[in-house]
Order: C-alpha cells, then structure tokens, then sequence
C-alpha cells in the first residue's frame, strides 16, 4: 500500500500523525456525513456536520466510528469554498 503524507494548515503534528495512522491501518472506508444545522452570515458560514466512518481494517474487521465537527465556508463569486475543519 503506497504511503501518503498529509498536508494540512493549521493542523498540529500530533492530530497529523493521529491521522496519518489511522488512514495508514485501513483498507477501505467510507464517510456517511450530513449537514445538522447551517448558519449564515454574509459571504460566510458554519455547516454543522455529523454521521459515521464506516471502514474495514488492517485485520478485515468491519468497524464504525462516529464523527462530527464544523466546516466554515466562505463565498467566492458563486462558489462556497471550504475554509477550515474543526
């Protein structure tokens, strides 16, 4: 399996290797993720996200794990770009 290294402003050295690891002990995954609340302001919001991983690992055992955080997006022309995760 080829290795990657992720890169992410902002993201401290401990939440990439916590990263890092986990996508390096996966076959295969998938995210199931859905907008629970959205707030605008202007040309920026606030997407509130939650669901699960869904994801079979290293050993082929099928796993889930819940996950849930914000997206700000910010408005450029038509186009909502993400900003940051957190």
């Amino acid at each position: 399996m080829e290795r990657f290294k992720l890169q992410a402003p902002g993201m401290t050295a401990q939440q990439q290797s916590a990263w890092e690891s986990f996508f390096a002990s996966v076959r295969s995954m998938t995210a199931n993720l859905e907008v629970s609340t959205l707030d605008l302001n202007g040309n920026n919001a606030v997407a509130h996200l939650s669901g699960q991983y869904q994801y079979v690992n290293r050993n082929g055992r099928a796993e889930r794990q819940a996950a849930s955080f914000e997206a700000m997006l910010v408005k450029d022309g038509d186009r909502w770009k993400l900003q940051s995760i957190r």
